[in-house]
């Protein structure tokens, strides 16, 4: 997520320049990796390439640049990633596209086809075997076309069996942002977060929502701000209070309640049946034994008072590897409760990621996506829970 925003604001500079035709971030940035290495763009121009690599290579947060040719600049901005920027020719942009996009074992079995066919591809086209004039590509659904595939969306180009499923015209429908109709998981000023109940809808209502869920910290997060219980019932006051206000759209009064060591739920259950939505979470002794965290999670689960599993590994990118447990087993306890297993598209989570939340679909389990937003642009944090459960195939 941090290499996304960084690569959209470089390809928002670039698309200002006259000539630039088409503008796109490739790489596995656009496939919706986790962590990736570097960022790449691919810009598709009429006019020459000097001004396109003049202004990137002048903009302040390139620190270094390590080549400069005739179609590629690469650089190396001041937090230490590298950015490389392709310009090519606009009839060339769909090639190009899919070729920097990758993945390199999705692109190996497409070569390997294509070879079959008598055909030849690579960044520049589509080509017959004894030629090197290409064949009209318009977009890269043409690429696919001319191999005898539907076309395969980049989340899935990770060389599994999208090839096969393509020509078998198997491909999920996979689902999209402009799908979603709400959100289940933020929070407000009430705990940790940067914006009020009203704000937080106002918020949501910009993005074309009908519901959203109030889920605020129950108190053993004390860092966060964590309600007790009476706090708690006053909140579950407010949000009614204010999606009374409400014609054309729904405020779901919900928690974050924290799963404690011994699998008991931070908040009286009381309280957690007269809400709407109630998210478990672990944010705490995240060291368990496998065995200890999987009978904790279970117990929580058979609460019958989880409406969802929030974050479900506890993993952190770059910060903190998930909790142990046994996956098949909490999956099972949730099928069979009815507790639906979040994909949490915070920036720095991304959990569960796109195996898990896959493995947890083919064993039945319902899944949900959240932004898990503190503040009204943390909203826009579910475009991440959206390109996980695209990559675990989810329709």
């Amino acid at each position: 997520p941090a290499a996304r925003t960084m690569a959209y604001a470089i390809r928002d500079q670039l698309k200002k320049i006259e000539g630039v035709t088409q503008i796109e971030v490739a790489g596995s940035i656009r496939r919706g990796r986790e962590t990736v290495g570097d960022i790449d763009i691919v810009v598709a121009s009429s006019a020459g390439h000097m001004e396109i690599f003049d202004l990137f290579v002048g903009l302040p947060e390139v620190d270094e640049v390590l080549v400069r040719g005739d179609t590629k600049t690469s650089a190396r901005l001041r937090n230490g990633i590298q950015v490389d920027v392709r310009v090519v020719k606009p009839d060339q942009f769909s090639a190009a596209l899919h070729y920097f996009s990758g993945s390199k074992e999705h692109h190996l079995k497409l070569r390997a086809r294509a070879k079959k066919m008598g055909l030849k591809i690579n960044e520049y086209g589509v080509f017959p075997r004894d030629s090197d004039q290409s064949h009209e590509l318009n977009s890269e659904a043409d690429i696919y076309r001319l191999l005898g595939l539907d076309y395969v969306p980049p989340e899935l180009r990770e060389g599994g069996d999208e090839i096969e499923r393509a020509e078998n015209h198997t491909l999920p429908q996979l689902v999209e942002t402009a799908q979603i109709r709400g959100d289940i998981h933020m929070h407000t000023v009430e705990t940790d977060g940067r914006g009020s109940i009203e704000e937080m809808v106002a918020a949501a209502k910009t993005l074309g929502y009908d519901y959203i869920a109030i889920t605020d910290h129950s108190q053993a997060v004390a860092v966060a701000n964590g309600m007790t219980a009476e706090r708690f019932a006053r909140h579950i006051d407010r949000i009614r209070a204010v999606d009374q206000t409400m014609s054309d759209f729904t405020v779901l009064a919900g928690i974050e309640v924290d799963i404690l060591k011994d699998g008991s739920l931070d908040m009286p259950h009381e309280l957690l049946r007269s809400c709407d939505w109630v998210v478990g979470s672990v944010h705490s002794h995240f060291n368990m034994p496998a065995a200890e965290m999987t009978a904790r999670l279970v117990a929580a689960i058979e609460t019958g008072l989880l409406s969802c599993l929030g974050h479900p590994t506890g993993r952190i990118l770059g910060g903190r590897e998930g909790y142990s447990y046994d996956f098949d087993v909490v999956v099972e306890a949730c099928v069979r409760h009815g507790v639906a297993l979040e994909i949490n598209g915070s920036s720095g989570r991304l959990d569960l990621n796109a195996e898990l939340a896959q493995a947890a679909k083919a064993r039945g389990a319902k899944l949900i996506l959240g932004s898990d937003a503190h503040s009204m642009r943390g909203l826009d944090d579910m475009s991440f829970a959206v390109q996980q459960a695209r990559r675990a195939g989810l329709t």
